[in-house]
């Protein structure tokens, strides 16, 4: 009967673990230009189509932007502003914040400016990309982490 227990607790600790991977939404964004573009999404890659962000500038709400059918989205900036996008639809909260530098004055610039934020804002999609995707070291992580916690349930049962 315990083994039964054991082989219970390790498919709900799993389906856990798995049902809040498959859940999470994020968004990416970054200034391109005179704009923020970007776009939400959910771990995968799947974009999220129509889904409605609420914009805050420097710290009030500034309205309201959809994304289109690729669930990308651009937004007009000002300089010097600071930017939160949030998504809190379906029991789904994130928020994504990106800073608006002031123009600076600087004589010597060898690459536009324009040329400069559509690089930067590749670098910062492929970093995203990185950081939020699962790898195999994960789920064995993952799977050692239920292992180890069975482990202590056990010890502390031998111990009573």
């Amino acid at each position: 009967m315990k083994k039964y227990k054991l082989v219970i607790l390790y498919i709900i600790l799993f389906a856990a673990i798995a049902d809040t991977r498959a859940h999470s939404i994020r968004i990416f964004a970054a200034k391109k230009g005179d704009n923020i573009s970007g776009y939400v999404y959910s771990p995968g890659g799947i974009r999220i189509k129509n889904a409605v962000l609420t914009v805050y500038k420097d710290g009030k709400a500034a309205g309201e932007i959809k994304t289109g059918l690729n669930g990308e989205f651009t937004y007009k900036s000002a300089n010097g502003s600071n930017y939160k996008f949030v998504y809190n639809r379906d029991g789904h909260m994130i928020e994504y914040s990106v800073n608006s530098p002031a123009a600076k004055k600087t004589a010597q610039v060898s690459v536009p400016l324009k040329e400069n934020d559509e690089r930067i804002f590749e670098i910062k999609e492929q970093l995203d990309r990185i950081e939020n995707t699962m790898r195999f070291r994960d789920i064995i992580g993952a799977i050692g982490y239920i292992f180890g916690l069975a482990g202590l349930l056990i010890l502390i049962k031998k111990k009573k």
